[in-house]
């Protein structure tokens, strides 16, 4: 199993600032295929990740044995906008969207710290 960071999370950056920030997914996971020479693959992505998975399932499905899209559109639909939680930053914005929408679901300070070192990222 291969879990690499999408563009732009973790240690990756872009290194064209004007490089629209949606555009290279699909061809980085791609790319990302082609280096290790992988076919008939089942790809599993969240958010930008189903995004990318999209892409190469649509664009090139024969390299895509399965595609789990684990992905939900920006709406209405649900708890107002806390503009407090926009205006704190990254990661003030990343617990306020974890809380909301896993109503319910406790996590542990450390745990969320842990998972939000990814977003320290200026891309």
């Amino acid at each position: 199993m291969f879990r690499p960071y999408l563009r732009g999370f973790g240690p990756t950056t872009f290194r064209d600032p004007d490089q629209p920030r949606d555009a290279p997914l699909g061809r980085d996971l791609r790319d990302f295929l082609d280096a290790l020479d992988l076919t008939d693959v089942v790809v599993a992505g969240h958010d930008w990740g189903a995004r990318a998975g999209y892409a190469v399932g649509s664009r090139f499905p024969e390299r895509v044995s399965h595609l789990v899209a684990m992905s939900a559109g920006h709406g209405s639909a649900g708890p107002p906008l806390d503009h407090d939680a926009l205006d704190g930053g990254r990661r003030a914005n990343a617990r306020h969207l974890w809380t909301t929408w896993s109503p319910g679901w406790e996590f542990a300070d450390d745990t969320f710290d842990r998972t939000a070192a990814a977003w320290d990222n200026d891309d």
